[in-house]
This record gives structure tokens, C-alpha cells and sequence, in this order.
């Protein structure tokens, strides 16, 4: 990345980041400032696309499951012999 590229990225940044940091309503959640501040890069070319958010998925439940028959760790050595 060239020097100019290095001060157009932080003059973007440091841009976006003052103006979302001034909400002073607190109107703007964390995903809809970070939205803003990808939008931001995007027009800036800084960034070619947004791609969309990962889905947050820690309300999944990650008990075991109970499967019937041996062990996998038995097959896979089994198969290995």
C-alpha cells in the first residue's frame, strides 16, 4: 500500500470515526455504527464491497448429542488398522 493509500485510510478513518463517535442521542447501535463505517470505506474506495455480518450464534445450543452405537473415536481407529 502505497503512502498516499496509508493517508487516505486513516483520514477516512479517523473521519468516520469522529462523526460516529459523536452520536450523542446514543441513536446508533455498535452494528449500525459499524454499517456506517463500512459504508464510509466503500465510498472512500478503500474497500471494494461489505460483506454481510456473520451470524451470531451464540444462542445455539451445544450440548453433545447422545448417538447410538460405538464411539467415533473406536471407528475411526478401527479404520485405521
Amino acid at each position: 500500500m502505497s503512502s498516499g493509500n496509508l493517508k487516505q485510510v486513516k483520514e477516512t478513518t479517523t473521519h468516520a470515526e469522529g462523526t460516529l463517535n459523536g452520536d450523542e442521542s446514543g441513536s446508533l447501535s455498535e452494528d449500525q455504527k459499524t454499517q456506517e463505517f463500512m459504508q464510509r470505506l466503500l465510498e472512500a474506495g478503500l474497500i471494494e464491497e461489505i460483506k454481510p455480518s456473520v451470524v451470531d450464534l451464540s444462542g445455539m445450543d451445544d450440548a453433545p448429542l447422545e448417538l447410538a452405537g460405538k464411539p467415533l473415536s473406536e471407528i475411526i481407529i478401527e479404520d485405521r488398522r
